[in-house]
C-alpha cells in the first residue's frame, strides 16, 4: 500500500498519523470517528505510537470499524480511549 523507507522521515511527524487515518477513511471506507488502529502492542493514539509501529521489521496494522468490531474489544478500545481523556 505503501513504502515506509520511500516515506523516510515523514512517518516520524504528527501529519503522519492523521494522512494514514484519511487514507483508511479514503481506501477501506471507515470513517475517521469510526476508526481504532492496533499493531501487535495495542491501540494507536498517539503519532508516536504510528511511528513505532511502522518502524518494525514487518508493520502490521489492524483496522477496525467501531460499528463493526466484537462487543469487548469495542468496549476495551473504548476505556483506553477515555483512559487517554482523563
Amino acid at each position: 500500500w505503501f513504502d515506509v523507507e520511500e516515506m523516510g522521515d515523514f512517518v516520524r511527524t504528527p501529519a503522519f498519523a492523521g494522512t494514514l487515518r484519511e487514507n483508511v477513511s479514503r481506501y477501506f471506507g471507515v470513517p475517521l470517528n469510526r476508526q481504532a488502529i492496533y499493531d501487535e502492542d495495542g491501540l494507536l493514539t498517539t503519532s508516536a505510537d504510528f511511528s513505532r509501529a511502522l518502524q518494525r521489521v514487518s508493520p502490521k496494522l489492524y483496522i477496525y470499524d467501531l460499528q463493526d468490531m466484537a462487543p469487548e474489544l469495542r468496549d476495551r478500545t473504548v476505556e483506553e480511549l477515555q483512559a487517554l481523556d482523563a
